[in-house]
């Protein structure tokens, strides 16, 4: 009895077979693109007459991947330099460049070389003695107050 073509189909490709195809296809040539790969091997798989799922191919190439690149890696375009030959771009070019494409050139103020924790020290220095200060005159206050009180009305 034969069978018609639809359930001939209906197996599915293992994984493992997949992964085998994609292998054996990365093996003859290079693909540009994830979707060439892709078409080439549900190509390859339906000559054999099975089926393969999303999920079994994801897995699939989730297992050649681990072991090699899928697809080819563009090369740089040609009429543009190696980016490491050039040298890197000066302060002012990189201003007068952002000034044409009118983009906002601030300057961040230089660091001052103090660390936080001296700032804070200085801080607290400066609030002790600003206390103190306080107290001086609130003791000065109170004594001529004092002084104000013990003295005789004639």
């Amino acid at each position: 009895m034969l069978k018609t073509e639809d359930q001939r189909r209906k197996l599915e490709a293992s994984p493992r077979f997949v992964a085998a195809v994609v292998r054996g296809l990365l093996i003859q040539q290079d693909f540009s693109s994830l979707a060439d790969l892709t078409d080439a091997v549900k190509t390859v798989i339906a000559r054999v007459h099975l089926a393969v799922t999303d999920e079994t191919l994801s897995t699939a190439y989730q297992w050649v991947h681990s072991r090699r690149p899928l697809v080819a890696v563009p090369p740089a375009p040609a009429g543009l330099p190696p980016s490491a030959t050039e040298p890197p771009v000066s302060h002012d070019e990189a201003v007068a460049l952002l000034r044409t494409l009118r983009a906002c050139v601030k300057r961040m103020p230089a660091p001052s070389g103090v660390s936080p924790r001296t700032v804070d020290k200085q801080r607290a220095l400066e609030m002790v003695l600003d206390e103190i200060e306080r107290t001086r005159e609130r003791c000065a206050a109170l004594e001529a107050e004092t002084v104000d009180d013990e003295v005789p009305s004639s």
